[in-house]
């Protein structure tokens, strides 16, 4: 179909008026005033119509590369639109919508925009899925690949909104998720460029998130997290007021960054993981704040699956940490990276509070130090359990990285049930006035199976230790 936008320009350029159940094989715009002879349209139905109606379904029905659409914008409301192609959805079809896509709904009627069984190629400046009205959507079905070339900008006048995404969609180019919009993904969503989720905006993914470019989530943003994101090398921020509720899979590698600040908050709430949460960096020293909360495993979880594996840095400054049983700090050697980069480090300040939940039977609440990790504890007895009882911390050898040394910095007082040594521990009291307390009496504080400790900063009245003769023994040995 050819469409003149010149016929009827003296009462709305290009309008499709009504249009219902209309199908083309194309679509094509002219416009013999415009510089490129492109039309622009603006199809809709007419207000006696039925939210939903299908008013124009183009369907390419061709197994080779083809164009679909060519036009120099194209507006929609109160109207299904469907672009298909019946022969195939492997060959690449076009999809040129020029200067913007903008879908708006009226006061009771919503407007779509589908995508169905198509390996379609979408260009044009703006995608604008929400520019005003009730509802609009953006949809690709299933059996469909969009890619969209082109800012996309959901709930642009916090209008409802939603991208739906049960295919595969690529998005080349920035995303802005609004008030009132919502990015649901059940497929698969392959992002390039970053995606901000703005106060009111909702990204809810069951599907898979392949981060390709970072995620912002601003103030009263909220994500949804029941299938899996990934990236390597990219930052999620997670804002002051500002929600992630992860109960699926996330998998942050190579450089990726974790970042909540103020008030912000990350829920991990699957209680059945397949291993121990892994983190490369998390916050950065800049950032204040900020609530991180890990549900607590089945009794069926492995104990080495639970909790939080840290292989960087995590700066804690009044922050809140509640975790499942474990904090591991696990360096690692990567090629052509000195040690320090390589090395997991974990920064406590100010009012912060790590939790590690101790299980009523058998419970093991406890940090784990291993060669090439390093911990800078600046808050007061930051390290508990859920009742506030003192934890142990676990020095152990990790063969991997044998050659270096754990290292613990104090420069705030600190209480452990004990130090288990299986590997050397440098210990460092940092400021004048802090101690160490070790507490626990009914075993021993101090147990070697293998090691040395080396105390730099001691002082008299430094470290206390429980009163047991175990500990006596190590001391006097």
């Amino acid at each position: 179909m050819i469409a003149d936008s010149t016929q009827d320009q003296s009462k709305n350029v290009g309008y499709m008026y009504g249009a219902s159940d209309v199908k083309i094989r194309s679509f094509i715009a002219t416009d013999s005033t415009s510089l490129d002879g492109k039309g622009g349209v603006n199809i809709a139905n007419a207000n006696t119509h039925s939210s939903g109606v299908t008013g124009l379904t183009i369907d390419i029905n061709s197994e080779t590369a083809e164009t679909a659409v060519d036009v120099a914008w194209w507006k929609q409301n109160y109207i299904k639109t469907i672009i298909k192609n019946s022969a195939s959805n492997t060959a690449e079809i076009a999809v040129i919508l020029g200067e913007y896509l903008e879908l708006w709904g009226g006061a009771t009627q919503s407007t779509q925009f589908i995508f169905d069984n198509i390996n379609a190629n979408a260009t044009a400046n703006n995608f604008k899925i929400g520019s005003s009205g009730e509802k609009a959507t953006l949809q690709v079905t299933s059996t469909a690949k969009l890619t969209l070339n082109g800012n996309l900008e959901i709930s642009a006048n916090s209008t409802n909104a939603l991208l739906d995404v049960d295919g595969e969609l690529v998005t080349n180019n920035a995303t802005t998720i609004n008030k009132n919009g919502v990015v649901d993904v059940s497929g698969t969503w392959n992002n390039k460029v970053k995606i901000d989720v703005k106060n009111g905006g909702k990204l809810d993914v069951s599907g898979l998130l392949s981060m390709g470019a970072s995620l912002y989530l601003f103030s009263g943003a909220q994500a949804d997290i029941s299938g899996t994101i990934k990236t390597a090398n990219k930052t999620i921020s997670i804002a002051n007021g500002a929600t992630m509720n992860v109960s699926g899979t996330l998998t942050m590698e190579g450089g990726s960054y974790m970042v909540i600040s103020g008030t912000g908050t990350l829920n991990v709430t699957n209680t059945n993981p397949e291993k121990r949460l892994s983190f490369l960096s998390f916050n950065d020293a800049s950032t204040t704040g900020g609530v991180f909360n890990q549900s607590i495993a089945d009794d069926s979880v492995k104990a080495d699956n639970r909790g939080v594996l840290l292989r960087r840095t995590a700066h804690l400054n009044n922050a809140t940490w509640n975790l499942d049983e474990v904090l591991d700090l696990r360096g690692d050697i990567v090629a052509g990276a000195n040690a320090d980069v390589t090395t997991a480090k974990l920064y406590v300040k100010g009012t912060s509070k790590i939790t590690l939940h101790n299980r009523e039977k058998g419970g093991n609440a406890r940090l784990i130090m291993r060669n090439l990790s390093k911990a800078y504890l600046q808050a007061e007895n930051c390290i508990t359990d859920q009742n506030g009882n003192y934890v142990p911390i676990i020095i152990a050898k990790d063969s991997s990285t044998a050659e270096y040394t754990t290292e613990l910095h104090i420069s705030a007082n600190q209480t452990f049930t004990l130090i288990n040594f299986a590997d050397d521990l440098k210990l460092f009291l940092d400021d004048d006035s802090s101690t160490l307390r070790l507490s626990r009496t009914d075993a021993g504080t101090l147990t070697f199976t293998a090691g040395t400790l080396s105390i730099y900063g001691f002082d008299n009245n430094r470290i206390y230790v429980g009163e047991h003769a175990n500990t006596y023994k190590i001391l006097d040995r």
